[in-house]
């Protein structure tokens, strides 16, 4: 074997050994179109996803976290006579989910 065939070999299993390696996923910020009247909520605020897609995002949003392996907790930011702001905090092994939202009492 040359030295250049090694070196490739050396090479690509240090790639598939990456390649194996899970990889940290930023959160992002999904849009909900304008947002109001969506699912039951008088306003959604933009959807915060880490390790998950927007879609997930949306659908976990829309169920308002009653989902099959979803675990949520919510707590109230602001409240009035006439609204309630909240957030929901949702969670399904690495992949989470956040979103703001007011609700009309």
């Amino acid at each position: 074997m040359t030295a250049l065939m090694s070196s490739a070999v050396a090479i690509l299993a240090t790639s598939a050994a990456f390649a194996s390696t899970p990889v940290a996923h930023a959160a992002r910020s999904c849009s909900v179109g304008t947002g109001e009247h969506w699912h039951g909520y008088f306003y959604i605020y933009p959807i915060q996803v880490t390790n998950t897609t927007c879609a997930t995002g949306k659908n976990v949003a829309a169920h308002h976290g009653h989902l099959r392996g979803w675990h949520c907790g919510q707590k109230t930011l602001a409240n009035s006579a006439t609204e309630r702001i909240g957030q929901e905090t949702c969670k399904s092994g690495r992949k989470k989910v956040v979103y703001k939202f007011t609700q009309s009492k």
